[in-house]
């Protein structure tokens, strides 16, 4: 064999390596994200606390951020024309909150959820990402 078929093979073995090696990096940054949220722990809510209210309105939401504290409960209302398909976590990374990962809501509706989870956390509509907005939830 000649060095130049040699190479050609190596370089096709090293080339096909990449691409497993690069597709499984997207698999897992892309679908598998949860490992973000593995140590996060749920807190059973029995009763609920203080109710905070965010409103999509002209492709934004208002307020941008609240800081609430656990059991409290985030209502998000779209007032928009446009269907919303609200996301919680990042637009490439969405991530469950209280059970809930993708909700479409329409004008008028809401969706709610119960802050169970202590930290920082992001929402979005996953059709437009400028209407997006974040929370904290203290212990």
């Amino acid at each position: 064999m000649k060095f130049g078929k040699i190479a050609s093979i190596v370089l096709a073995v090293v080339a096909a390596g990449a691409a497993v090696f690069l597709g499984t990096q997207y698999i897992a940054n892309h679908y598998l994200d949860d490992r973000a949220e593995a140590h996060v722990i749920e807190v059973p809510c029995k009763h609920r606390g203080k109710a905070y209210h965010v409103v999509i309105r002209n492709n934004r939401a208002t307020p941008t951020h609240t800081t609430a504290a656990l059991c409290d409960t985030l209502t998000v209302t779209n007032q928009d024309d446009r269907v919303r398909d609200l996301a919680f976590g990042s637009h490439d990374h969405h991530q469950a909150y209280d059970g809930q990962t993708e909700n479409t809501i329409k004008k008028g509706q809401s969706v709610t959820v119960v802050l169970n989870k202590a930290g920082d956390y992001m929402f979005h509509d996953h059709l437009q990402d400028a209407a997006k907005g974040t929370f904290m939830v203290k212990e």
